[in-house]
């Protein structure tokens, strides 16, 4: 290993755990230098629509997706500032 690989891994070491958006964003750097393959945010945000669809059926308490959505990012908002 490099001395620059090196001192890039104790970097992202010192990262703190309340960065993970930081962390995010350089895994997904090195995906793509590397040249892996990942699913694309629509398609994340797509999977992730179905399931929530399959979690609570029918019995939805939004008026529409665009109420919901709002409200789930802002529980997210909330959870990344605690």
């Amino acid at each position: 290993m490099t001395a620059l690989k090196q001192e890039v891994i104790d970097l992202i070491a010192e990262i703190p755990d309340e960065k993970s958006d930081v962390l995010i964003k350089i895994r997904n750097s090195i995906r793509e230098v590397l040249g892996i393959c990942s699913t694309s945010r629509a398609e994340k945000n797509i999977a992730i629509m179905d399931k929530i669809q399959n979690l609570i059926g029918d019995d939805i308490p939004w008026a529409n997706e665009e109420e919901m959505i709002k409200e789930l990012a802002q529980m997210r908002r909330q959870r990344l500032r605690s």
